[in-house]
């Protein structure tokens, strides 16, 4: 079975859960959900159930979870990597990423003597 976007949320439905976030985090060539939270409508955080989250195995939520980082942000994991959550919201049944890109700079000081 294909996992989408509308069998996560229809999944979620079933709980009184109107929010979930899925935090992420990648350097080095890896990369791992973090957390996941689930959210009442009064925007008060509840657990999070284990069929949503984990039971040993990777369940539907974090396998599109990570599909979608691996289409929107290709490379999430890899070298600096990034960071940022992934915030299902099952009252308008829409997705956003909210991602961030970890960024090394340098600058050159130059001393003479």
């Amino acid at each position: 079975m294909e996992i989408t976007k509308d069998t996560v949320l229809d999944s979620m439905n079933k709980h009184d859960i109107v929010r979930i976030d899925v935090e992420y985090n990648g350097s080095g060539d890896e990369g791992f959900i973090e957390n996941i939270y689930g959210f009442d409508s009064d925007g008060e955080e509840v657990p999070t159930p284990k069929e949503l989250t984990d039971g040993g195995r990777i369940s539907p939520l974090e396998e599109y979870s990570y599909a979608l980082l691996s289409t929107k942000h290709p490379g999430w994991e890899i070298n600096e990597g990034s960071y940022g959550t992934i915030r299902f919201d099952l009252v308008d049944r829409k997705c956003q990423v909210l991602h961030n890109y970890n960024i090394m700079t340098s600058e050159q000081a130059t001393s003479d003597f």
